[in-house]
């Protein structure tokens, strides 16, 4: 009876103590969501790898608010609160962090203390701020950083060299911004990008070798911008594309000789543009182009050879 109590009381005592308003699990999970909290709990286990903050009232994170977690945390949630300043070393520090969620909250800028997090892996979640603006190398230090989330923010232009040295990132989610401009080189060199959204913008033109660099990149879409033109000047790099969404837009003509710097292409949207007139050879080089979307557009007629070359077609949308 003795013994037992005894071999009780020493493993209660070697569970480390939860946060009477969080509930903690032995997977290193410590789930502290929709608590109403206006300050990171001092007391999470050590042994946390999973730190769930989310749908909270917490608006500043100060030095010492992952005290104890530098070595532990891997996963971090402060989505749906309202934050509006990051100290410089609340999350420098975080050694092992690898997917960092801040969606939904009130950052007007990045915050400078993420340049830290050099381990940084998976995913940075950014969506749903208030940034306004990427300037050059300020993620630069995260060089294994595969995702990031820039969507609803009231980012207007991105200067060149803003992704610098983010060898690892597979997927940039920039819709829904106010992107007036994009400077050439803004994705310069970035090998690994496969999949780049820029829709629901405000941009009325590419700059000469926006994509030169991006050898990977397989899904573009542009869509619900103000683009009047395609070029080849614009479209230079993108070798390897395969899906490209251009629909949206405000597009009357192109020249059909752009098409030759994405000879891969397998699927085109067009929709909804200003389209009338589709000339004699319009899509000749997209030889291996299996769909192609060319309705809500005013064509009144169309070259009998417009079509020419499209031998891998097995669907087009004209209405």
């Amino acid at each position: 009876m003795w013994l037992t109590c005894i071999l009780l009381v020493s493993f209660l005592l070697s569970v480390p103590a939860c946060p009477s308003m969080c509930l903690c699990s032995d997977d290193g999970r410590a789930d502290c969501s929709d608590r109403g909290l206006t300050e990171v709990p001092p007391d999470i286990p050590q042994s946390t790898t999973f730190l769930d903050l989310r749908g909270n009232a917490l608006e500043v994170l100060g030095r010492s608010s992952f005290a104890g977690l530098e070595d532990s945390l891997i996963h971090l949630d402060l989505s749906r609160n309202t934050l509006r300043a990051i100290d410089s070393h609340a999350l420098r520090n975080l050694k092992r962090l690898r997917t960092l969620n801040l969606r939904r909250n009130h950052l007007r800028s990045i915050p400078k203390g993420i340049d830290g997090l050099q381990l940084l892996k998976l995913d940075l979640d950014l969506a749903s701020n208030l940034l306004s603006s990427l300037y050059n190398g300020v993620l630069s230090s995260m060089s294994s950083l595969q995702w990031i989330r820039l969507s609803k923010n009231k980012i207007k232009s991105i200067e060149s060299h803003a992704f610098r040295q983010l060898e690892s990132l597979t997927s940039i989610d920039l819709s829904k911004n106010l992107i007036r401009s994009v400077s050439s080189l803004a994705f310069h060199n970035l090998r690994s990008l496969v999949n780049l959204s820029l829709a629901k913008n405000e941009i009325s033109r590419l700059d000469d070798g926006v994509f030169f660099g991006c050898d990977a990149l397989a899904l573009l879409n542009v869509s619900h911008n103000h683009i009047r033109t395609i070029s080849d000047e614009w479209l230079f790099g993108l070798t390897g594309l395969r899906q490209l969404d251009l629909s949206h837009n405000h597009i009357a003509s192109f020249d059909a000789n752009a098409w030759k710097q994405c000879p891969d292409l397998r699927w085109l949207s067009l929709h909804h543009n200003q389209l009338q007139f589709l000339p004699s050879g319009a899509f000749r080089l997209l030889t291996r182009l299996e769909y192609l979307g060319l309705s809500g557009n005013s064509i009144e007629s169309f070259h009998k050879t417009a079509m020419a070359g499209l031998d891998q077609l097995y669907e087009y949308v004209l209405t």
